[in-house]
């Protein structure tokens, strides 16, 4: 297919849509701001802002602060969390703290320990009890 040394043909439309790539074997520490998706197949420690959709890999680890829109999490995160829309934890997941998210996903297996709050929006009900009368 493609003979070594010989480069691989990228349009320039895909490169922007490709992202951050934290590789398997890579150490941050510090804030780490990313525009468009990050993948954290590596290790980050400090604090993650990530403005699009964030996945950590089945071998990432990050201790770290996290905002993202969206996170997929395959390997461990310890830390508190942000996210705009959407927070899933996969199987082979764990987070470690508490959670801020509109949704949110952990399959079979997956691992969270700590809080989640759900926003509501302004002026919304989302479910109301109707409380239970004396003496019934």
């Amino acid at each position: 297919m493609f003979k070594k040394g010989e480069s691989i043909p990228v349009s320039p439309d895909k490169l922007d849509k490709m992202g951050t790539l934290i590789a398997s074997g890579v150490y941050i520490e510090g804030t780490l701001k990313a525009k468009g998706m990050l993948r954290v197949d590596g290790t980050v420690c400090g604090e993650i802002i990530c403005d699009g959709s964030m996945i950590i890999g089945k071998e990432g680890k990050v201790e770290a602060k996290v905002q993202a829109a969206n996170l997929t999490i395959g390997g461990e995160l310890k830390g508190d969390v942000k996210v705009a829309d959407r927070l899933e934890i996969l199987p082979s997941g764990r987070l470690e703290g508490n959670a801020v998210t509109n949704v949110i996903v952990i399959e079979d297996g997956g691992v969270f320990s700590g809080s989640c709050e759900m926003p509501i929006p302004e002026g919304k009900v989302v479910a109301r009890a109707k409380p239970k009368e004396q003496g019934k």
